[in-house]
């Protein structure tokens, strides 16, 4: 028969179990607090139906934190909202799931390459080309050079700052003749200097090969 009423014992039943947020009437399903506690229990589509709570952005960060693709439920005044996205982005939101005026600004695209997974395959062609922008997503994942425009990875000065933040990043050099042993002479002379645990595999990688990595 569903629950009728704000009673606790409705409140106690989604607590322990979020699927018994259907069991709820309709007027129920539009409570607020209902629904957030149904969507922090992992009910993600709690709030879908709810044209108020769908702008609501606790309730649908809360869903996110769960659910990355929850974002789709959140109201286009919200998706515009720009302090939301930095929030979603911390909830575990994808740069490829925010709009597309997300993904032009800087700020967001920084705050989104910063942890390390693929977002700066999501960024626009003239951020990716932005070298604080590059740094901070190869800093955290080395595997992303591969998005990198080319004259970016020819660059010495980028490539040496590249090797002190992440040794990784060796790899992916395409740096030859005068500027390659340019920036292993920096490299070894820096990184040893520094006594960073990765100087040894920077430097034995870039002195070892022949041509471009």
């Amino acid at each position: 028969s569903g629950c009728e009423g704000v009673g606790k014992w409705c409140f106690t039943a989604v607590e322990h179990y979020a699927e018994a947020f259907w069991a709820a009437s309709a007027e129920l399903q539009a409570d607020r607090d209902l629904v957030l506690l149904a969507t922090r229990n992992g009910l993600v589509d709690a709030f879908a139906s709810s044209p108020h709570l769908r702008n609501d952005q606790e309730v649908v960060l809360a869903a996110i934190r769960w659910d990355v693709m929850a974002i789709r439920f959140a109201s286009q005044e919200l998706l515009e909202d720009r302090k939301f996205w930095f929030e979603a982005l911390k909830r575990g939101g994808q740069l490829r799931d925010l709009p597309n005026e997300a993904r032009h600004d800087r700020d967001v695209v920084l705050a989104a390459v910063a942890r390390g997974r693929d977002d700066f395959k999501f960024a626009p062609p003239q951020l990716r080309e932005d070298p604080e922008i590059v740094l901070a997503a190869t800093s955290k994942n080395a595997g992303l050079w591969g998005c990198v425009a080319k004259r970016l990875r020819a660059d010495p000065s980028l490539m040496l700052t590249a090797l002190r933040r992440n040794p990784r990043n060796s790899q992916h050099l395409i740096l030859q003749g005068e500027a390659r042993h340019r920036v292993m002479g920096a490299a070894e002379s820096k990184l040893a200097e520094k006594g960073e645990e990765g100087a040894p595999v920077v430097i034995a990688e870039l002195t070892t090969s022949e041509g471009a990595i």
